[in-house]
């Protein structure tokens, strides 16, 4: 059994000409903040549980559950490699605390969000990996469930824009999957 606890800073003000946001040398979480290789350790909060079944010669079994936030609401969400997502989560480039939630662009969008209108959950995601060795190649076989939180919820079904201008809906999770192999000598 085990727990994992990961905090990249985030910035609340991405146009103010200081740089809050942590950002690491190397982006290559796989297996850190989850199988799907959806986050990088840039604005998040990464919690996790996870169950590891040593099976010996019959291989390992591990299943993750794993909760990630935004650690600043208005800074965005960055993918794997530490790039920006922008649009694809709530956020407040210049921190509008005060601003009107409710003012939209001419497209019917809002240009700029209060804070009280972001989300804090980017996703949620269960991993199960099942692994064994056979005549010296280590073999994995991987799955991973990812349900969006309130922070893309509410970027791609905005109640907030006009019905004319409103994307379709979309279905809130996604399935990613491996099969890996490992040659050792």
């Amino acid at each position: 059994m085990g727990g994992e606890y990961d905090l990249g800073s985030g910035d609340p003000n991405r146009k103010d000409g200081k740089v809050t946001t942590f950002s690491n040398l190397f982006h290559s979480n796989h297996g850190f903040f989850g199988e799907a290789d959806q986050v990088s350790w840039v604005n998040m909060i990464g919690k996790s549980a996870n169950l590891t079944w040593d099976g010996k010669e019959f291989g390992k079994l591990r299943i993750a559950y794993w909760i990630v936030d935004k650690h600043k609401r208005q800074d965005g969400w960055y993918d794997v490699t530490g790039a920006l997502k922008e649009g694809a989560s709530t956020e407040s480039i210049t921190n509008e605390r005060f601003k009107d939630p409710y003012v939209q662009t001419e497209k019917g969008a809002l240009d700029q969000r209060s804070v009280v209108t972001l989300g804090k959950n980017l996703f949620r995601e269960i991993d199960l990996i099942y692994s064994f060795k056979y005549k010296g190649i280590l073999w994995a076989l991987g799955g991973s469930w990812i349900f969006a939180g309130d922070a893309v919820r509410r970027k791609l079904n905005d109640d907030s824009i006009s019905p004319e201008f409103r994307k379709t809906q979309f279905l809130p999770q996604a399935q990613f999957g491996y099969l890996m192999m490992t040659a050792q000598f």
